[in-house]
């Protein structure tokens, strides 16, 4: 499925492309900004999760129980790669690399919603707060440039790496819903299960959704 390469190994993966691509050219800063806000934007969306779930907050829209980690990831990491790789280049340059990353991101989320493993209140949600990242990094559009050759090479060893995590048994993990449980054993709370109504028959967070929706 197409929403796996929105699972933690794979983004992972792409994320430290983003830094590596980053470091090479001695943009630390560049590098320590887009780790925080990825960590900022993971933070808000597990919290949205552990919200609805264990405080029973609801949220006055009834297809909403969290924002989509998976499609969270994917707007975060693959449009942060086109615009980090591609800078250097021409503004329109770096602005189809971000819409190319985009488009990734996009196939991952319509997988995720036709399948049934998020409604698409969950799926937008994740999606809007994703893009936050991409946005804040493409202010720094005065990196040093990569090669063509360059780009091309570290694009497709960044995406083959991402192919192979993304069939791997490991990628099963679903990285939100395991610190909702862990919170839920150190914080006060209602302790209701995770678990919900999903559409097409998917009922609950834990491991059967793990291999597309998060």
């Amino acid at each position: 499925m197409v929403a796996r390469y929105g699972d933690p190994l794979p983004i992972l993966l792409v994320a430290s492309g983003v830094i590596v691509a980053l470091a090479v050219r001695k943009e630390v800063a560049v590098a320590g900004r887009f780790v925080l806000y990825f960590i900022i934007a993971m933070a808000i969306g597990t919290a949205t999760k552990f919200a609805y779930y264990d405080w029973g907050i609801r949220f006055g829209i009834a297809s909403f129980h969290g924002v989509s980690g998976h499609v969270l990831r994917s707007f975060a990491t693959y449009p942060t790669l086109g615009f980090v790789v591609t800078s250097g280049s021409s503004r329109t340059r770096q602005l189809a690399g971000m819409a190319l990353g985009a488009m990734v991101a996009l196939v991952v989320m319509a997988d995720i919603v036709f399948f049934g493993f998020h409604t698409p209140v969950e799926a937008v949600s994740g999606a809007l707060l994703g893009l936050v990242v991409p946005t804040l990094i493409a202010r720094h559009d005065r990196l040093a440039a990569f090669s063509s050759t360059l780009q091309f090479l570290f694009v497709a060893a960044v995406l083959l790496s991402c192919a192979c995590a993304a069939y791997s048994p490991r990628a099963e993990l679903n990285f939100e819903n395991t610190i909702a449980r862990r919170l839920q054993e150190w914080l006060p709370g209602n302790r209701a299960s995770i678990c919900a109504t999903r559409p097409r028959g998917v009922a609950c967070d834990h491991a059967g959704e793990s291999e597309g929706g998060g």
